[in-house]
């Protein structure tokens, strides 16, 4: 009887996975110049929009050089970024409770019946003080009872200062 007590103990509810995630930032400057970009970032829309500390501790530079820290804009929190070469950042894992969920991203364009509009389309307010391509994705999976994948796709040009990025917002449920 001693091993069935010992599998319950596995099966902590504090470790089971609530959904996994993964975020993806490839920027490519025009000029190899350095310079700073502010971007969305996953928050927790039903924690007052506290930003997920889950993936910004496993944030990894996957290619070139940068340096990133969260940071409070007047369009809110933003993922800061410091780079002089083309960078990809990545973050991938799980969330194992649900506070530190995150569904939404920072910046987003707010509309004036919803806070967060749920069409298609959509756009994310980014920042760079120099010319660049940008390219990000933020993606979460949840598969209990049903699989649902959430997630944005944000492509666009960036010039000097603030800019309006077209993005698409993904969803599946099967």
């Amino acid at each position: 009887m001693l091993f069935p007590m010992i599998l319950c103990g596995c099966f902590d509810s504090e470790d089971e996975i609530i959904a996994e995630y993964e975020y993806h930032i490839e920027i490519n400057p025009i000029n190899n110049t350095s310079f700073v970009i502010f971007v969305p970032f996953p928050i927790d829309i039903k924690n007052s929009d506290k930003p997920s500390t889950t993936v910004l501790n496993k944030i990894d530079i996957i290619s070139g050089i940068a340096e990133y820290k969260l940071n409070e804009t007047d369009k809110g929190v933003a993922l800061k970024i410091s780079l002089s070469n083309k960078v990809i950042l990545k973050s991938k894992g799980s969330f194992k409770n649900n506070n530190d969920y995150p569904t939404y991203l920072s910046l987003h364009l707010l509309d004036e019946n919803d806070k967060r509009k749920g069409s298609d389309d959509s756009e994310f307010w980014i920042f760079s003080d120099a010319d660049a391509k940008i390219e990000m994705k933020y993606y979460v999976y949840k598969s209990n009872p049903n699989y649902i994948r959430k997630g944005y796709d944000i492509i666009g040009d960036l010039t000097s200062g603030w800019n309006l990025v077209q993005g698409q917002i993904k969803s599946q449920v099967t």
